[in-house]
């Protein structure tokens, strides 16, 4: 996985687990064996975890470039002065 960030992964894997726990209580409630109700709650945190794995990767090439450094740098009176200046209305009386 070497597109994959780290923080992908985490973000993955609190989804599935935290699917993974409301299928638990869920399944708990209801008149089931216990091996029925690991099973089930085992197979929905890894479909979930595929799942969004999947989404992050169909969604990355969708996703804008970040910044390039010099765009993020602080405004100084030469990139101040490229900036267009927007002219005051007259059309709108001050209030009283």
């Amino acid at each position: 996985m070497p597109s994959y960030t780290a923080f992908s992964f985490i973000r993955s894997l609190i989804v599935a687990c935290c699917n993974g726990f409301f299928t638990l209580v869920i399944l708990l409630i209801a008149p089931l064996g216990l091996a029925a109700v690991i099973t089930t709650t085992l197979l929905v945190m890894v479909s979930s975890f595929l799942a969004s794995v999947a989404v992050d990767r169909i969604l990355k090439p969708l996703s804008p470039r970040r910044l390039n450094y010099q765009d993020t740098s602080p405004l100084t009176s030469e990139r101040r002065s490229q900036l267009k200046t927007r002219p005051q209305s007259s059309d709108i009386e001050p209030y009283f």
